[in-house]
């Protein structure tokens, strides 16, 4: 004979739900809506706390309080403790830089919405922000970052000196440490290299930089650059050709560029105050 299956928690107390109602113990408060409440409608376990009578009922039944109360708490602390866990992962600055708080000023209207769009996974893998200082280049790239990570993704997000920082100290480690390092730059849905250029790379940091942008763009995976070098000449000179050619690929349909056309933030404000 084959043995029943075990009933799961919520299956089961699913179906002492004619049993609780039947008990004089049991009554609960009426909700608003005039029906007697007794589940979560989210993890369909007991709502303990809500209603007068659950916890005796439960009790004056033999069941574990613990294991018939609702879970939502509980499942909240995860999921929060969870998100907080993958934004420190990630790399990001601030969680506070969304599309909702960026101010739209004269210069910066298509790297909006083309980085609003990009978020959404709608354009090619790769977005390329151009501009000078305080433009809000690294506002949008957060953006897209931080609405990316609700969505799912996996994000790392690192500042191109801070990239050169990592790749010299881990050159001459005799473990696998820079291998580690690239791959997980690697295996992200998204990553965003910010300020590339505003450090020097060497001519090998240049190749692997070069080797981790070709691998991403390869197998489709998102890549945002931000750089204030906004000429293909200037980018050349200080990341060489092979970086150049990449970031300014925009008849492959690979790549997408904008460059922000617009005075720093704070010039801005100034000047409508």
């Amino acid at each position: 004979m084959t043995p029943k299956k075990p009933q799961s928690m919520g299956q089961y107390l699913k179906g002492m739900t004619q049993v609780f109602q039947d008990d004089p113990l049991t009554r609960i408060q009426e909700g608003k809506d005039g029906e007697e409440m007794w589940w979560c409608d989210n993890c369909n376990y007991v709502l303990v706390g809500e209603f007068e009578g659950a916890k005796a009922a439960i009790e004056a039944r033999g069941m574990p309080l613990h294991m018939a109360q609702c879970r939502c708490s509980d499942i909240e602390r995860r999921e929060r403790r969870k998100r907080d866990e993958d934004f420190r992962s990630s790399g990001l600055p601030s969680s506070r830089n969304t599309f909702a708080d960026f101010q739209p000023r004269p210069g910066t209207e298509e790297a909006y919405a083309t980085a609003r769009q990009y978020a959404s996974e709608k354009l090619s893998p790769v977005l390329v922000l151009l501009g000078g200082v305080g433009a809000g280049k690294t506002h949008l790239a957060e953006a897209v970052g931080n609405q990316m990570m609700g969505q799912g993704s996996v994000v790392r997000y690192v500042q191109g000196s801070g990239l050169l920082r990592e790749m010299y100290a881990r050159m001459d480690s005799a473990s696998s440490s820079l291998s580690d390092y690239i791959r997980d730059l690697m295996v992200a849905r998204l990553l965003i290299l910010d300020d590339l250029g505003t450090g020097a790379p060497t001519e090998w940091a240049q190749g692997q930089i070069g080797d981790l942008m070709d691998d991403r763009i390869q197998q489709g995976r998102r890549l945002l650059v931000t750089s204030n070098l906004t000429t293909y000449e200037a980018t050349e000179a200080k990341l060489g050709t092979r970086i150049a050619d990449r970031l300014f690929d925009i008849t492959s349909g690979t790549v997408g560029q904008v460059i922000l056309n617009c005075e720093s933030y704070r010039h801005w404000q100034e000047a409508i105050r």
